[in-house]
């Protein structure tokens, strides 16, 4: 019921940002970019497994994470952004019997959130949430520091396909970004069903009442000016008149 909820005030969050970004263009003084950087993901989860003592390790992730970013700044102090992006998402657990198990989903999805702060300078928060499309999964097993099983399956329903999550970070000057990201949605699908090698069915996941990723990343440029686009009546060459003259440009 609660994660209903929540789902429901993120498209409700969703629906405000994607109409004040709509309702913004063609004004004069706001600025629409596009911006491209990478991502560094460290991740953990909030798991809880049945009849186990597990414990979670954090699992790094410096590829392939891609954003591809567009920005509406309304005012030096006040902007939007929408975007695309892949990420690699994923989350690793043991308990205390030597076994050891990693999860790992790739996902395309698409953010939506607001900057607020100085966006000249480049010092500013900024807030959101993101829908995930989870395509690839992918499941190893180890016991006792030794890897005994690997499994890489399709657009499967092993994993909750549709991933729910919010996010908040600090943009500093010089584009450094840190992020935090937190996933409604369990990873995790409790009631998948599969047959074991005696041909016998059984839910492999369904021992987990929780399987949530969070996660803080590292990102540089994630706001960067990589193209700009200005005001109809503002030709190529202004625009390059305007970046050798950066004394007028709030931004």
């Amino acid at each position: 019921m609660m994660k209903n909820s929540t789902l429901k005030i993120l498209l409700l969050f969703v629906t405000i940002t994607f109409y004040n970004l709509s309702s913004g263009f063609g004004q004069d003084q706001k600025r629409f970019y596009s911006s491209t950087s990478l991502e560094m993901i460290f991740s953990f989860a909030d798991i809880a497994v049945d009849s186990s003592n597990a414990s979670n390790i954090m699992r790094w992730a410096p590829v392939l994470n891609i954003q591809y970013i567009y920005n509406f700044d309304m005012n030096k102090n006040l902007g939007f952004f929408v975007g695309f992006d892949m990420r690699n998402l994923g989350f690793i657990w043991k308990d205390d019997k030597g076994q050891r198990w990693k999860h790992r989903v790739y996902t395309v999805g698409v953010p939506l959130g607001i900057k607020l702060g100085n966006l000249k300078s480049g010092m500013f928060f900024y807030a959101g949430g993101q829908i995930e499309y989870a395509f690839n999964y992918k499941e190893k097993y180890f016991l006792n520091g030794s890897k005994e099983d690997k499994n890489v399956y399709w657009f499967t329903d092993r994993v909750n396909i549709f991933q729910a999550s919010v996010l908040a970070g600090i943009n500093f000057p010089y584009g450094f970004n840190i992020k935090f990201k937190y996933y409604f949605t369990d990873l995790l699908n409790t009631g998948y069903e599969a047959f074991d090698e005696n041909g016998v069915k059984y839910k492999p996941y369904e021992a987990f009442s929780s399987s949530n990723i969070f996660y803080f990343s590292l990102s540089i440029n994630m706001f960067h000016r990589d193209y700009e686009y200005f005001h109809s009546s503002i030709t190529n060459e202004t625009i390059k008149a305007d970046r050798s003259n950066k004394k007028n440009r709030w931004y």
